[in-house]
């Protein structure tokens, strides 16, 4: 059975309702309240016409049938929401980093052909042209900073509240799509393009032996609270929080609107008895262990912490073994078009130093002309073969020469 995001959560949701799904400072919205809500956002999206307009079959790889939706958001549960109402409404929402300039952010709202902006109040200013330019449809968050939304913007609670779901939405397919937008870091921004089945048997959680059975009974259970630290702009938490989801778990979000800071970090684990974090490298692991030296915290809960986008040094995984010794740290990498790769686990009593593969993850000959078998020496490209992305939205070239297609 192949899933869309939309049809898991629906399943989780009917397994826990009445479960935290979203916990951020004060705000805790169960999974029933979620689901509601999404409903609603999708229904005012799709009375603004913003859904799927064309069918995956009918479409190259590089191109998108779909209206898309860009995110220009910190940390909250309407982004989740977002997410997960473009999903239902058959839009595409996309991550944008609300630290880039305001002409680095208009290159990539035209770049992805952005129909809709769901934007914090505060990062208003950085949308303003582009909305007026493109005549973008817009949704405000309020954030408490006392900045007045754009002219013309609709309120998300408004759009949740006021638009009840009609009788029958569309139909979500697995054939929909997940957009997420790399950092730029090896040039410009580029939209990486995923069926949704294949993001959620590669980054969230799923797998090709995921039954509605199987998934219920897991969320049935559930239990367990994540804590994504890193902001949702970045692939990776979106990862850990929909990974969470899908095992019926309650995500804890971190408020991302101040620098890191690593007491706040440590008094949400110890309130919310997290289980699982997630950090990125030694960046946040190196000012956790500066804190635990300095105080005590009661953090019995916590059993595992997982790092990456970022290098996670060994001295820094054993320092906060020293400080934590019953957890175990899980060390993983992947990119925007691989989802998660390989992982390495490591524990006080038998740390690892070598990453086990994940599913479809290969390692190509330096000449790119065979698959390298384990005890080789050869140093080679990592590579992911069956679920992969379908391309770059708008970039046939780019989308050939990454994404190929074997044959």
């Amino acid at each position: 059975m192949e899933w869309s995001l939309s049809a898991a959560f629906d399943a989780v949701a009917a397994a826990a309702p009445d479960r935290d799904a979203l916990v951020w400072k004060e705000t805790r919205r169960t999974y029933a309240e979620v689901a509601s809500r999404i409903r609603n956002f999708a229904a005012f999206l799709q009375r603004h016409g913003k859904g799927s307009r064309r069918e995956r079959s009918e479409l190259e790889r590089w191109e998108c049938g779909q209206a898309t939706v860009a995110l220009l958001l910190f940390n909250c549960p309407e982004y989740i929401e977002s997410m997960l109402g473009c999903f239902r409404a058959r839009a595409v929402p996309f991550n944008v980093n609300q630290h880039y300039r305001a002409e680095e952010i208009r290159g990539l709202i035209d770049l992805l052909c952005a129909e809709v902006a769901v934007y914090h109040r505060a990062l208003g200013p950085l949308v303003r042209v582009v909305a007026k330019a493109r005549g973008l449809l817009l949704v405000d968050v309020d954030d408490g900073s006392g900045i007045p939304a754009l002219a013309g913007s609709t309120s998300f609670e408004d759009a949740v509240g006021k638009y009840s779901a009609p009788p029958e939405l569309p139909r979500p397919s697995p054939d929909d799509l997940y957009l997420v937008c790399t950092g730029g870091t090896t040039g410009s921004p580029k939209g990486v393009l995923w069926r949704q089945a294949d993001i959620f048997a590669a980054a969230m959680g799923g797998g090709d032996d995921t039954s509605p059975q199987n998934l219920t009974a897991k969320a049935a259970v559930g239990g367990a609270t994540w804590f994504a630290a890193p902001p949702l702009m970045h692939a990776a938490a979106q990862w850990t929080a929909f990974a969470g989801i899908h095992s019926g778990a309650t995500i804890v979000l971190h408020d991302d609107t101040a620098p890191f800071d690593a007491r706040t970090i440590l008094d949400t684990v110890v309130r919310e008895r997290v289980h699982f974090m997630s950090i990125v490298g030694d960046a946040f692991a190196r000012r956790l262990i500066a804190e635990l030296r300095e105080r005590s915290y009661d953090l019995a809960s916590l059993r595992t912490i997982a790092t990456g986008g970022a290098v996670t040094s060994r001295s820094t995984k054993e320092a906060l073994l020293e400080l934590l010794p019953d957890i175990t740290i899980i060390d993983g990498y992947g990119a925007s078009e691989t989802g998660g790769m390989a992982y390495g686990a490591t524990r006080r009593a038998a740390g690892s130093h070598h990453f086990t593969p994940g599913a479809g993850a290969l390692v190509l000959s330096a000449d790119r002309s065979r698959f390298l078998v384990a005890g080789e020496d050869e140093v080679g490209w990592t590579a992911r073969r069956g679920r992969v992305p379908l391309g770059y939205l708008g970039d046939r070239k780019k989308t050939e020469e990454t994404l190929i297609r074997v044959r």
